[in-house]
């Protein structure tokens, strides 16, 4: 069972989409047929994993009830908490729902007894950036880098969790750690990288995004165009919502230093005008999808342009 939920992973990170589904659907199999304890959670995690794809966030935030009664059901409670964590933590967070992920993300180590392990640190570094409160994502930020070699080859950090540290860094707009990062992942920009087990990023989403941050707008640019290729070979609706979203940040930007220089008024006029194709195509799917936080920061954008 935990070798066909991997390998079904590893397909989606790969960007075929139907072997992974095709994997997926012989772990159900197997569940049913030896009601193994383990097994048993693994249908549940594929399903709240394909529904967080298509956009179907509500129905994903659903899925938490179902991993606790599972839990109790197999005699597993403290795993169902945990995954009924982990599997819906992203669609929490997409729908400006990350108070409560936060909330949730300790409970199963506390019901064990145990202490919060690195891979939760790095969630909760995530979450706490996504929410604003800088300076405590910050202060994790740099304990994670201080404890691993990260920028030394030998670092076998996996990529899942590079991506996550770089979202992070992006979001308290850290450049030092976000340029480290972007030149380990860099080689995989083609995939879908699996974060702590439960995220999945568009690596270059993540690239393009550290590009711009680093102020490197054409290499941004082919990186989003990178991820709009990965959402669509997966389907991953929220991911090139969010992509296009920045997209037309970078040309938002980009629009107002030719603007500025007063060199090219029509190029710049031309520019918005890509800007705001993609951020109308946004809007509709953050709206769609019931993305608010994305949503009110897309329509800041537009409310901007036509002002």
């Amino acid at each position: 069972g935990a070798v066909l939920f991997q390998s079904g992973n590893a397909y989606l990170a790969s960007g075929d989409r139907a072997r992974a589904e095709e994997i997926w659907r012989q772990v159900n199999e197997l569940a049913a047929r030896t009601r193994d304890p383990y097994v048993a959670f693994i249908p549940l995690r594929a399903k709240a994993i394909l529904s967080t794809l298509d956009g179907r966030l509500e129905e994903t935030v659903t899925i938490r009830e179902e991993f606790i009664t599972r839990g109790e059901e197999v005699g597993s409670v403290v795993a169902g908490r945990g995954q009924a964590s982990g599997y819906t933590l992203q669609a929490r967070l997409y729908l400006g729902r990350g108070e409560e992920a936060l909330a949730d993300l300790p409970v199963a180590a506390q019901m064990a007894g145990g202490t919060e392990g690195a891979g939760v640190s790095m969630l909760r570094a995530l979450l706490l950036a996504h929410l604003g409160r800088r300076t405590e994502a910050q202060e994790i930020l740099l304990q994670i880098m201080a404890e691993r070699d990260i920028g030394l080859p030998e670092d076998r950090t996996p990529t899942g969790q590079l991506t996550l540290i770089l979202e992070t860094a992006l979001l308290v707009e850290d450049r030092e750690v976000a340029s480290l990062l972007a030149a380990r992942l860099s080689e995989v920009a083609s995939l879908l990288a699996v974060g702590g087990g439960t995220i999945f990023l568009p690596a270059a989403r993540a690239l393009g995004g550290a590009a711009a941050l680093l102020g490197e707008r054409e290499k941004a640019k082919e990186y989003y165009q990178q991820a709009l290729e990965v959402c669509a070979k997966v389907r991953f609706r929220p991911e090139a919502a969010l992509t296009r979203l920045q997209l037309a940040e970078l040309l938002l930007a980009e629009a107002e230093d030719v603007r500025v220089q007063g060199l090219a008024p029509l190029q710049s006029d031309e520019i918005k005008r890509e800007a705001l194709q993609h951020l109308d195509f946004a809007i509709a799917e953050f709206q769609a999808m019931k993305m608010q936080p994305s949503l009110e920061r897309a329509l800041r954008h537009k409310g901007i342009l036509k002002a």
